[in-house]
């Protein structure tokens, strides 16, 4: 189980905030695996900064475009466990481990 810290643009965000999206599309280059978790982060692109909205997923499944055109890329199955402030520190425990993540 690992955590990763992705900025991620705001309509794709707000779609997985809201319940509409359960899925993230990101290059394969973080050794991604089921049971991992993302800390999304909200980045406005226009205005160049965080929004201050982040949320904590977990990867449920994970497809990989091996053969395709873009084999770099894979599609994450989601699930969210929390919606939580940027400044929110996280705290994630295991039998053997506990990850903590705190915004910047």
């Amino acid at each position: 189980m690992n955590l990763h810290s992705l900025k991620t643009w705001v309509k794709p965000f707000t779609a997985t905030w809201e319940g509409r999206k359960n899925y993230e599309v990101r290059l394969d280059d973080r050794q991604f695996a089921v049971d991992d978790f993302l800390h999304l982060r909200e980045y406005d692109e226009e205005a160049q900064r965080y929004t201050g909205r982040a949320m904590l997923v977990c990867i449920t499944y994970i497809s990989r475009l091996e053969g395709s055109a873009q084999p770099e890329v894979c599609v994450l199955a989601t699930w969210i466990t929390d919606r939580t402030l940027e400044s929110a520190e996280i705290r994630l425990t295991d039998d053997e481990r506990e990850y903590y993540f705190s915004g910047e």
